[in-house]
């Protein structure tokens, strides 16, 4: 599980346990800024007090009853590549250091952008009930947005649609809406001489022995700046 997915499952948790603490938080998402009637928001949050809604992970929720969000991965790729891998040195001070200037202690820092997609699925019995979390999962993420910027999270931008019911996922007879997320995070890996990064080196690629460069004695040609300067020098 992506840490950016507990990161969502987080915000709208926190969304869902302030909207049952406070149930006029209803009246401020569906009657202020949707319009609806007092008697459907009453009706909304009865229903929401007697059927709690669950966030999970994933999509085998066999245990886990309707109402629900379920948050899924969608997709996940390399976006931004950064010259040779390389991300920067991460330079951090040692324990008791007192003095000015810059740390003394440095790693290297490898790794790209990526890019991420990812799915909350509302599902309910009903389609009015489905359409209801959609919308209190779309608030909650827009709202949640500068968490996510804390987080280190890039650009998250969000898309919707209903989903066609897939018994391979979804039973029949429920309603399904899909709020995307997408978004940008960097991913990092610090200092190839940790253990995590030695754990990795390739070692034991034959060079041979009788060769006068690593290449098999092809030469490149290559004059360094003081040899050009003074070979061409007019």
């Amino acid at each position: 599980m992506n840490v950016i997915q507990r990161f969502i499952h987080q915000i709208l948790t926190q969304m869902l346990n302030a909207m049952r603490t406070d149930p006029t938080l209803y009246k401020d998402l569906f009657s202020t800024t949707w319009g609806l009637s007092d008697a459907e928001v009453a009706g909304i949050v009865a229903y929401f007090a007697q059927h709690p809604i669950k966030v999970a992970h994933g999509f085998s929720n066999a245990e886990v009853q309707p109402p629900l969000m379920s948050i899924t991965l969608q997709a996940e790729s390399q976006s931004d590549f950064m010259l040779g891998d390389l991300a920067g040195i991460n330079t951090v001070a040692p324990p008791g250091w007192k003095g000015g200037g810059m740390a003394q202690y440095g790693a290297y820092e490898e790794g790209a952008i990526w890019e991420y997609s990812y799915r909350v699925l509302c599902i309910s019995e009903n389609l009015d009930v489905t359409s209801y979390m959609y919308e209190m999962a779309k608030a909650a993420l827009i709202l949640g947005r500068n968490t996510l910027i804390k987080h280190g999270v890039l650009l998250p931008t969000y898309t919707g649609m209903d989903l066609a019911p897939d018994p391979r996922y979804i039973p029949e007879n429920l309603f399904a809406r899909v709020l995307g997320v997408r978004c940008k995070c960097p991913f990092i890996l610090t200092d190839r001489a940790s253990a995590l990064g030695r754990a990795f080196n390739v070692s034991g690629l034959a060079i041979p022995p009788a060769s006068e460069n690593d290449n098999g004695g092809v030469s490149t040609g290559v004059l360094v700046e003081s040899q050009f300067t003074e070979k061409f020098r007019v």
